[in-house]
């Protein structure tokens, strides 16, 4: 678990979820067994029952899409041919570099 304040705090965050869940999951069964004044209890479990298989059924297709996009790009990734090989480096594309390569590690340079 990711710590945003203080150092040390497991067993603070870990009673502070339990009692967030515990009043979740306690609200959620009293409105499926007790009818109120906006919504019977009937109509509350399957609005329940909906809204999780929503949630399903919203992280089966992302997966799904994750899965089917690396699998495209992988076959594209076979189908490529071999990079062809490169020639060597003449001598003044070596004294370019060079030079490049002394004026990033040198640093500015003083004048």
């Amino acid at each position: 678990m990711a710590h945003t304040i203080g150092n040390m705090r497991t067993k603070e965050t870990i009673l502070m979820v339990g009692i967030c869940l515990s009043f979740v999951l306690l609200g959620l069964i009293y409105f499926m067994l007790v009818d109120t004044n906006a919504i019977s209890a009937e109509q509350f479990r399957t609005d329940i029952w909906l809204a999780g298989a929503d949630l399903f059924g919203t992280v089966i297709g992302g997966l799904l899409a994750i899965a089917i996009f690396a699998i495209v790009i992988t076959m594209y990734e076979r189908n490529l041919p071999e990079p062809a090989k490169t020639n060597p480096l003449s001598i003044t594309e070596k004294e370019r570099v060079t030079e490049i390569l002394k004026d990033i590690v040198g640093g500015e340079k003083d004048e």
